[in-house]
């Protein structure tokens, strides 16, 4: 995924969100063969405002509201236009430790594309310097959704952070899920610059 971010703003951003390219391989149950799907993923609109705790203090709080623009191909997001707002916590527990707190609430296309439902999302990291310029995090993210659109997914996160420059940092790490529902394993790289 690439995230651009354009300050409005000491306290605002705007940011459209897109998945480039996106591959997913699902495994087929016994010997069946996987399902294999790549294209581009959808388009995601979203504007980022600073409650409070801006660059100060120990406890910083946003809204987020944001949309979700169809743009996939192959069938790799969604038909229709989604809608949602998150609440991202972020709390400075001292000794170098951090948590962040967030939920999240969405309006989504159903699974046969036959109508719309709620989905509620909450997440919990807690993160801490490992050595030199190295950084860790822990996280456990849950998704919850009517029962007609499956079992609730669920994953238990951990990854590392290293700043390359007072602008640019480095991050990796895996997604590794603890329900039946959710993905098996799921690995990221990412970039952060700032401009």
């Amino acid at each position: 995924s690439l995230n651009f971010k354009l300050g409005l703003d000491a306290a605002t951003d705007f940011q459209i969100v897109t998945e480039w390219r996106r591959f997913e391989r699902v495994s087929g149950p016994g010997n069946a063969p996987s399902l294999e799907r790549q294209g581009f993923g959808d388009l995601i609109i979203r504007l980022k405002r600073n409650l409070f705790g801006n660059d100060e203090g120990r406890v910083a709080a946003a809204l987020l509201p944001f949309l979700s623009v169809p743009t996939s191909t192959n069938g790799v997001g969604d038909t229709s236009v989604g809608a949602g707002v998150a609440l991202p916590v972020a709390v400075d527990l001292g000794a170098g430790w951090d948590l962040g707190l967030m939920g999240e609430v969405d309006q989504i296309e159903d699974g046969d594309q036959d109508g719309r439902h709620l989905e509620w999302i909450t997440t919990a990291t807690t993160g801490h310097a490992l050595f030199g310029p190295f950084g860790g995090f822990v996280e456990f993210a849950a998704n919850f959704r009517p029962a007609e659109e499956g079992a609730w997914i669920g994953t238990a996160d951990a990854g590392v952070t290293c700043p390359l420059s007072r602008n640019t940092q480095l991050d990796a790490g895996v997604y590794a899920g603890v329900s039946d529902a959710a993905d098996d394993m799921t690995f990221f790289l990412g970039l952060t610059a700032r401009r």
